[in-house]
């Protein structure tokens, strides 16, 4: 994946192979929609320059992000995402993905491991 612009420190898979989060130094999280891959772009997946037909949306942290985990249950029309950030705080996020189109992620819950 080229989609990130330093280390990706975590991959997590959604239950049905139809998602895959990445999170990464660059301090952010990519959702990335591979329902298709073997049917569209299956030979693609080796080249650096087609990630635009994988990616879905990126939520955005202040710092290093070391881990993203899916909910291991969803709707069909969102993703429940939790991710730990290098600033001691775990977020969980929903990921509106009826539409791949429009997707909209937002932080939903924000708290220190400090605490």
């Amino acid at each position: 994946m080229s989609g990130h612009n330093d280390l990706i420190h975590d991959l997590d898979w959604s239950w049905d192979d139809r998602f895959l989060v990445s999170a990464s130094a660059d301090g952010r999280v990519c959702v990335w929609n591979l329902q298709d891959r073997e049917q569209e772009h299956g030979d693609s997946l080796n080249y650096h320059n087609n990630d635009h037909l994988y990616f879905v949306a990126e939520m955005y942290h202040p710092t290093f992000v070391y881990g993203a985990r899916l909910h291991p249950k969803r709707d069909d029309a969102n993703l429940y995402i939790a991710t730990i950030c290098y600033d001691k705080k775990v977020r969980i996020w929903k990921c509106e993905v009826e539409d791949l189109e429009l997707p909209q992620c937002s932080c939903k819950l924000e708290m220190s491991i400090e605490d």
